[in-house]
């Protein structure tokens, strides 16, 4: 009797435990969603921003769901770009799904991969010299080169200044973005330049090739997300050669099916609410940041003193001095950077000139001079280096000071106010009583 009484609790816990999984958590223009769905949106959300607590996420979940009921509205779901989209990533997903399935050969891909040389991407600018240009024009080229440079080093966008400057017109109107290439396929001088670069972002000095003068920025080692072409080539040479003959045809399962229905669901779901954002959220506007920032600014107290101003690294006192009088007189580093003359200077002259907002441990020029630190060591600053600017140790002067928190809580304000539009369109219904009884953090989701 006792193991019969036991068996019937067990089934009547689980029986219940079912029936608070299934109950309506909160209504979205009629549409109810349950616990299980909301605990499993959850889980998904955690594993990848483990930070996020329910309310963020139940207040975030609610306003996707409001993009997609006004994306659905306006027909945005029944458009033939809209299942086109879902149907080319639908298949896709089903090929990705069988040729995984046949591990041996994909294991040979795989291999085959690896085994290609690594690419960089890269973007430049050029001031061209010609093969017959006389000194006059390879100096004068070589001097616009460094007038370039340095306004890249103020702070000027480098793919603005490729289309408004570079002599290149293939690459030009693209930023001066180059296609990607390997070791051995473009100019030896260029590529050793290319290739020096260690972080992406970062600018190369003015190099001399025969085409004339480049500018080089690196963007980044390309990622192989498109390896089709790759692919198709291997399938040649698996079928020419014969290792790559499969014995049983691939089928999907009844699970891939399921789960592959809703990858693409996901999938529609997220062009829907790309849709609406598009419709709903404002550019950022510089004005209307500083007008929020204003008004809450007393909430964005600094929790460590930072320096915002120049940051001069040098090497020549006499240059120093120089750059110290045209700063006071507002001169733009470009301008400085321009003014001058290089070729008077030691080879070993080092000048760098930078604008920003600095905090402790960011720049060792800047924990010395305006910072005042000690413990640094002792070869880590030049002797002529100098910082231009103010230490701000409890209150941020404009929004730029303290610009992440700030954008942070005004893309919160837009999106609450978004929120709250779309609600008067599309009700809203939470009940208040089921989410007093569950645990979204402790709740295990099979």
């Amino acid at each position: 009797m006792k193991i019969v009484f036991l068996s019937v609790l067990v089934v009547l816990s689980m029986s219940v435990f079912a029936s608070d999984m299934t109950r309506t958590v909160v209504k979205i223009n009629g549409q109810p969603f349950s616990v299980q769905e909301i605990a499993a949106s959850y889980s998904r959300t955690k594993a990848i921003q483990a930070e996020m607590l329910f309310p963020e996420f139940l207040d975030r979940f609610i306003l996707q769901q409001l993009y997609i009921a006004d994306a659905k509205a306006r027909g945005r779901d029944t458009t033939n770009s809209f299942k086109q989209a879902c149907r080319q990533y639908r298949e896709r997903i089903i090929r990705k799904q069988l040729a995984s399935q046949n591990t041996e050969t994909e294991r040979r891909f795989e291999n085959y991969l690896q085994e290609q040389p690594p690419k960089l991407k890269v973007a430049h600018i050029l001031c061209a010299v010609v093969p017959q240009a006389s000194e006059q024009e390879k100096e004068l080229a070589r001097k616009r080169a460094y007038r370039l440079y340095a306004r890249i080093e103020g702070g000027e966008p480098f793919e603005q200044l490729a289309v408004e400057a570079s002599d290149d017109s293939f690459s030009a109107p693209n930023g001066g973005l180059l296609p990607a290439f390997s070791r051995g396929e473009f100019e030896e001088t260029f590529e050793a330049a290319a290739f020096a670069l260690e972080q992406d972002g970062s600018v190369s000095l003015p190099v001399l090739t025969p085409y004339g003068w480049h500018i080089i920025k690196r963007i980044g080692m390309e990622c192989l997300v498109d390896t089709s072409n790759l692919r198709n080539k291997f399938d040649r040479m698996e079928k020419r050669f014969g290792s790559g003959m499969e014995i049983f045809p691939r089928r999907l399962t009844r699970e891939d099916s399921v789960k592959i229905a809703q990858q693409v669901e996901a999938f529609g779901r997220n062009i829907l609410i790309a849709d609406s954002q598009r419709k709903y959220l404002l550019p950022v506007d510089t004005e209307q940041v500083a007008a929020y920032f204003k008004e809450n600014k007393k909430k964005y107290r600094l929790k460590q003193p930072l320096f915002k101003g120049y940051v001069v690294e040098c090497t020549d006192k006499k240059m120093a001095r120089k750059v110290r009088k045209q700063l006071k007189k507002e001169v733009s580093i470009p301008d400085i950077m321009a003014s001058l003359d290089h070729r008077n200077s030691d080879e070993k002259t080092v000048l760098r000139i930078e604008k920003g907002v600095y905090l402790p441990g960011q720049n060792q020029t800047v924990d010395k001079r305006a910072f005042k630190q000690k413990d640094l060591v002792a070869d880590s600053v030049y002797n002529a280096s100098f910082v231009y600017g103010k230490v701000l140790k409890t209150k941020p002067e404009r929004y730029q000071d303290v610009e992440e928190a700030v954008m942070s809580d005004w893309e919160k304000w837009q999106h609450g106010e978004i929120k709250t539009l779309l609600a008067q369109k599309y009700p809203v219904e939470i009940d208040e009583d089921v989410l007093k009884t569950v645990n979204f953090d402790g709740l295990i989701v099979f």
